[in-house]
């Protein structure tokens, strides 16, 4: 049995360096040629956003990132069969491959890349057509976000309809306390009655500061008035009023009569009353009396009326104010008693809240929900795009190294072949070796290879 020398044959291919480098330089010229044009495509490139919610409270902590296990599900989610066929579906693509079939030609060309550091995740589609690929990106990242937001509604449904299930109780007691405070407000006839009870306060309160300066104004008035009253009943003349009255022109008045008449009393003492000065004088006294007469019935009349008008008007106020304290005393029962029930309310209220957080924490505990948003549409790729370079040349060097590997071996192939011939366990004392379980194989090296190898 005759095998290939590896050692042997690789030391022959380092000793022909030029070889090796044609070869690879060969096989990277051919795998650049074959992926530029037999295995290039279009690519185009979406950029979807993960954003996390808690459900039920909106946005989560924006500066801490997702963990790679959440992304890299999505991701997988992103290109599943069953995406690729709603977007087969949805642009209508049944027969856009030929006999080959749609869905699967969709999953295998579209990719789906977490973006290391980032939230987001990169959706590319590689296709022959640089319209299909741009449609296709893009149908896929609408149909992954609506799908994502369509989950995510039903199950916030869920959760809405089973927190309903579990509060039912305490809700119904809230509703029926609520409804017992809309009857309330109803049998009373009052749409708002804190509005009316302040109303009636107000008016309350702007009634009794009026009395309290009827009050003020009889009171001031009062000493005249009942100086007058004694002094019309003692029958004195008006030259005599009461200085209660506070008119000074009646005043100077009386002053002046009083005058004239003691100047009339001092001429009297002199003269007869036939004398002219007398004469004179009496006139003027009779002339000011009547005056001062007329003036002085005004007074009293206008003291005395403004005195019982004041009098009566403190009697309405009275009475006015007695039935609106009256008014107020009932709103402010019925005040009380709303805002028992306006307690009670609140109470059920606190319970229900109370309940629903403790549901909320102990049972759906801030779950996060993911949420997808398209921040990059993908645009129609301009040139096709092959395999990365660096996988390219890797390709060339494994091609290149078979190809000096294959030619070293037709070049060489005499020298290179080794005899294996397998020897007995039990050997002559001559041909004693180390023994070992199963046999052993001894090489042999023909004469004319061992001198080639001397002369190289």
């Amino acid at each position: 049995m005759k095998t290939v020398n590896l050692p042997v044959l690789y030391s022959k291919i380092l000793r022909r360096p030029f070889v090796l480098i044609i070869a690879c330089a060969v096989g990277i010229f051919f795998c650049l040629v074959v992926s530029r044009f037999f295995f290039s495509a279009y690519v185009a490139k979406a950029k979807v956003m993960v954003i996390s919610e808690v459900a039920g409270e909106g946005l989560g902590d924006e500066e801490q990132m997702l963990p790679d296990r959440i992304l890299n599900t999505i991701r997988e989610v992103i290109r599943s069969r069953d995406l690729a066929k709603d977007v087969v579906k949805e642009l209508n693509l049944q027969k856009a491959f030929g006999r080959s079939d749609a869905t699967s030609e969709v999953f295998t060309r579209v990719k789906a890349k977490h973006i290391k550091g980032t939230d987001i995740i990169e959706v590319s589609g590689r296709f022959n057509n640089a319209e299909l690929a741009t449609l296709v990106v893009n149908t896929l990242c609408k149909v992954v976000v609506m799908s994502f937001e369509k989950e995510r509604f039903s199950f916030e449904k869920d959760i809405v309809s089973w927190l309903s299930k579990q509060t039912i109780g305490i809700k119904k007691e809230l509703e029926d306390t609520r409804t017992a405070v809309q009857e309330f407000k109803e049998s009373i006839g009052v749409a708002d009655l804190e509005a009316e009870y302040s109303g009636a306060m107000d008016g309350l309160t702007k009634l009794e500061g009026d009395l309290s300066a009827i009050k003020t104004q009889r009171e001031e008035l009062k000493p005249a008035y009942e100086e007058i009253k004694v002094f019309v009943e003692s029958g004195n003349g008006l030259e005599d009023l009461p200085p209660a009255v506070k008119d000074s022109e009646f005043k100077q008045m009386q002053v002046t009569y009083k005058y004239d008449k003691a100047v009339m009393d001092g001429l009297l003492a002199k003269y007869q009353p036939s004398h002219p000065k007398v004469a004179e004088l009496s006139e003027k006294l009779a002339k000011g009396k009547i005056i001062m007469d007329a003036h002085g019935e005004g007074i009293i009349q206008a003291v005395q009326q403004n005195y019982k008008d004041l009098e009566f008007k403190e009697k309405n106020l009275s009475e006015t104010i007695g039935l609106d304290n009256k008014k107020v005393l009932d709103l402010e029962q019925k005040m009380n008693e709303y805002q028992v029930l306006l307690d009670n309310v609140r109470d059920k209220e606190a319970i229900y809240d109370t309940f629903l957080d403790r549901i909320k924490k102990e049972f759906v505990g801030g779950l996060k929900l993911q949420k997808l948003s398209l921040i990059e549409q993908a645009y129609i790729p301009q040139k096709k795009q092959g395999f990365p370079t660096i996988l390219v040349i890797l390709a060339g060097l494994v091609i290149g190294v078979i190809i000096s590997t294959v030619y070293g071996v037709i070049r060489d192939k005499d020298r290179l072949l080794i005899e294996r011939t397998k020897v007995p366990e039990k050997e002559g004392p001559a041909q004693q070796q180390p023994k070992a379980k199963g046999g052993m194989y001894i090489e042999r090296v023909g004469n004319k290879d061992a001198e080639q190898e001397k002369q190289e």
